[in-house]
């Protein structure tokens, strides 16, 4: 199977759409500093993620998989072209918040960190000072392993 990361808009319909299928915020989408990439199939965009920030550490966002396409590795490939993207424009750790997928991002190379070792511009973001629960788990990928 062939996919591409493109950037799409936070406003892109189908990425909002996905998100709240999810249950996934939505709130703070579109301020400054968001990078949105939808992952494309053949059959169009199948997947979404984002990223927040500059400098080293980044908050990775808003990772979702349409339905009809879960279960395919998607999810993975989507992460780590993510990754990929975010390293080529600076980034050296991805920061992120979930109350349902840490054993996913788990098996995929993130650890589970307090969320006090979170950096001062990762703190002050709207997901860690209250859009996100106090009961999501806190994961950190070091990109430079």
């Amino acid at each position: 199977m062939s996919s591409a990361l493109h950037p799409v808009a936070a406003t892109d319909p189908a990425f909002l759409d996905a998100l709240r299928a999810a249950d996934l915020p939505t709130e703070d989408l579109g301020h400054a500093g968001q990078r949105v990439f939808a992952l494309v199939d053949a059959d169009g965009p199948c997947a979404w993620g984002a990223w927040e920030g500059e400098g080293p550490d980044r908050l990775l966002r808003s990772v979702v998989v349409a339905p009809s396409k879960r279960a395919r590795g998607l999810g993975r490939m989507l992460v780590r072209a993510l990754e990929r993207a975010g390293a080529d424009d600076g980034a050296r750790r991805f920061w992120l918040l979930t109350t349902t997928a840490a054993d996913v991002f788990e098996a995929l190379g993130y650890r589970r960190v307090a969320r006090a070792e979170a950096p001062a511009e990762i703190l002050a973001h709207p997901q860690f000072v209250g859009l996100c629960p106090a009961s999501a788990a806190c994961l950190l990928r070091d990109l430079s392993r």
